[in-house]
Order: C-alpha cells, then sequence, then structure tokens
C-alpha cells in the first residue's frame, strides 16, 4: 500500500525489496508445504488423502456436471439451513463424483474417459 501511494502522489518507487520479500515468502511457503507433504506421507492420515489424489483428476472433472444437477433443484436443501445446505452439497459434490470415478475405474472405463 505504501508503495500504491506514492505512485500517486508522483514519488519515485524503488519495488526491489517488495520483489525480493516476495520471493523469499513465496518460496519460504514451498518448502513448508513440502516438509508439510513428507510429514504428512509419514503419518496414518496419508491414506485417505493418496485415495481422494488417485481419483483427484475425475473429481475435478465431474464435479461441475454433478453441480448442474443440483441447481435443476433450487429448493434443496436449503430450507434445512445453511449449514446443513452447504454440508450436503459439499457431500454430494465430493462424494457422487468420488462415487462415479471409482465405478468408471471398476468398469475399466476411466482410461478411455480420462486418460489415466
Amino acid at each position: 500500500m505504501p508503495l500504491a501511494l506514492d505512485v500517486l502522489k508522483g514519488l519515485p518507487v524503488n519495488t526491489f525489496h517488495y520483489q525480493a520479500f516476495h520471493w523469499l515468502y513465496t518460496t519460504g511457503m514451498a518448502f513448508l508445504l513440502l516438509a508439510l507433504a513428507y510429514a504428512l506421507a509419514r503419518t496414518s492420515l496419508w491414506a485417505p488423502l493418496a485415495f481422494l489424489g488417485r481419483y483427484s483428476l475425475q473429481i475435478y472433472l465431474i464435479h461441475p456436471m454433478v453441480v448442474r444437477l443440483l441447481e435443476k433443484y433450487p429448493a434443496f436443501p436449503e430450507p434445512l439451513g445453511l449449514k446443513p445446505a452447504f454440508a450436503i452439497y459439499l457431500a454430494l459434490a465430493l462424494f457422487l463424483p468420488l462415487l462415479l470415478a471409482h465405478l468408471l475405474v471398476k468398469a475399466r472405463v476411466s482410461p478411455a474417459l480420462f486418460g489415466r
């Protein structure tokens, strides 16, 4: 923000410090995430994430279809309240594509549709 205000005032601006600290922050966070992933891979919490990762492409590509189908029924499940409706939409948008992806893998159709 101070740099933007200096630009608006017509003052000369040096962005070296901003760029250097931005690079340091981004690089540090990348290494932190790699360390977290490595530590997580060595625990028992990894199995559900590995299972989801195996089907992540299929979930990503199938979930818009599920969301579109849910949009056709605007009255469901909003009367239940915001939190239950969000939980139901999340479950349907994640677990229904996961189920479809799993069934496509079992039917050996997934490589033809998704390439893996």
